[in-house]
């Protein structure tokens, strides 16, 4: 979609150009209406391209890769064990902002924090 983009981009100004630069009446409607287009076109692709951007970069499931792990009530090891995670259990990450804890959300609405040691992330 960005390559999408730049190519509307280019063929807007070139459009333009055949506006601004056109001697015919026939020249100058063409140029206008096909960069009027070229111009929505290269809108929409950025949109586009920056919807696939965030797809790659936002994870925000995960897949458990350890055989179990201890989810805890707050994120410190002396934390209350709430439940226990088998390997291959889906979770979704509720907040990434600290650098070793994450906080996951179960299908079935557990909430908890883990810490990460084999965590495959995703986006679905």
């Amino acid at each position: 979609m960005a390559y999408t983009g730049i190519i509307m981009f280019i063929l807007m100004i070139l459009a333009l150009s055949l506006f601004v630069f056109g001697k015919q009446v026939v020249l100058k409607k063409v140029g206008f209406i096909s960069a009027i287009f070229f111009f929505l076109v290269t809108i929409l692709a950025n949109i586009f391209a920056s919807e696939q951007k965030n797809e790659l970069i936002n994870h925000d499931n995960a897949i458990i890769m350890a055989p179990s792990v201890t989810v805890k009530s707050t994120p410190n090891q002396s934390g209350t064990d709430l439940f226990i995670l088998h390997e291959g259990r889906k979770v979704m990450i509720k907040d990434n902002t600290m650098k070793e804890w994450k906080e996951i959300k179960l299908e079935d609405g557990n909430v908890g924090w883990y810490l990460p040691v084999l965590l495959k992330s995703f986006k679905t």
